[in-house]
């Protein structure tokens, strides 16, 4: 079955905005729910790099890095986030001390 999230992402991820319409090299909704269950389910401690030469090598999937990237990045289902949105960087509480 296939989530509202996971559509509207196909959706966002490849659609052609100049005219209106979804561009022609649309990946399939079905290709969309491979790869993401592939990383939910197998590859889950990869980073996006070591990802993308799975997909290529062991399942021949033929996608972009890039394309791969956006789409574990704005699918909430991955928990992938950058690393600059994981928190504040830590404030020093006062002066260091002098040697």
């Amino acid at each position: 079955m296939v989530s509202y999230t996971q559509r509207s992402l196909a959706m966002t991820v490849c659609s052609d905005r100049r005219q209106g319409k979804p561009s022609p090299k649309r990946v399939p909704v079905a290709r969309v729910e491979q790869v993401l269950g592939l990383y939910r389910d197998r590859y889950f401690d990869l980073n996006v790099r070591h990802f993308h030469e799975k997909l290529q090598h062991e399942h021949q999937i033929e996608l972009s890095y890039t394309w791969v990237k956006l789409a574990l990045h704005f699918c909430p289902m991955t928990l992938f986030q950058r690393i600059a949105e994981k928190g504040i960087p830590r404030v020093r509480s006062g002066p260091s001390k002098p040697k």
